[in-house]
């Protein structure tokens, strides 16, 4: 059972956030920018953790169901699928149904194309969490900087009369931008490159099950009719 905080507790804790609320006033402009950034990077991060799963790329079951369908002739449900079960992977299935009287090197090549042109677009939807990542704290050292200047600005002008507190107090509310860079720019550092490792990890996916398909579509039954041996010319009527 948790401890219930004392009155005393509770208002410290009040206290401690109001403090900090007040450090992030002080951090002036650039701390408005931090957080503009941040919500504008916060709905990329949402956008592609909606689009950017497994059911969108290589959905499971997906495979299965397009070699039934193969094997018993559905054609146009099988093209249906990129309508009825839509991602990546049924697209390109959709494809190779409608172009199976191409060779096997064209559709080959035209579906690895394919893949790798949705995974890249992925990926270029998360971008922008790297362009967060990247500037965040970029902005704390500049709002850093300007509180920096103003603090010894106005040690400076307080002549023999200033004492250490007023560059201490200055420098601190100067960290404050550094810090809220930071706080922002290391989550969306880690999502980006979760991101492109999921990139990778579907397009691994994506290239077995298109491999599996065409192997066994198109590659197969066309060693198999190369196999067939032609048939022995009749003998002449004597």
């Amino acid at each position: 059972v948790p401890r219930k905080r004392t009155p005393s507790e509770e208002v410290t804790t009040v206290s401690e956030a109001q403090q900090w609320g007040q450090k992030l006033a002080a951090g002036g402009w650039t701390v408005i920018v931090q957080i503009a950034l941040s919500v504008v990077g916060g709905a990329y991060l949402i956008g592609s953790l909606v689009r950017f799963r497994r059911s969108n790329i290589a959905p499971d079951g997906l495979v299965e169901e397009a070699d039934r369908l193969w094997r018993e002739g559905k054609y146009d449900e099988l093209i249906n699928l990129s309508k009825t079960r839509p991602s990546t992977l049924s697209h390109i299935i959709t494809f190779l149904v409608e172009e199976r009287d191409s060779t096997v090197e064209d559709l080959t090549v035209t579906a690895g194309d394919m893949a790798a042109r949705e995974i890249n677009r992925h990926v270029q939807r998360a971008y922008p969490l790297a362009i967060v990542a990247t500037l965040e704290p970029l902005l704390g050292l500049l709002g850093t900087v300007i509180g920096m200047i103003e603090s010894f600005d106005t040690v400076a002008l307080a002549g023999s009369l200033g004492d250490a507190s007023l560059l201490a107090g200055g420098i601190s509310k100067a960290l404050v931008t550094t810090a809220v860079g930071l706080i922002i720019a290391i989550p969306f550092l880690g999502f980006y490159h979760h991101f492109r490792s999921k990139a990778s990890q579907y397009t691994t996916l994506l290239e077995e099950d298109l491999t599996h398909l065409i192997r066994h579509w198109f590659i197969k039954p066309a060693a198999r009719a190369q196999a067939v041996p032609a048939p022995a010319p009749e003998a002449p009527a004597e």
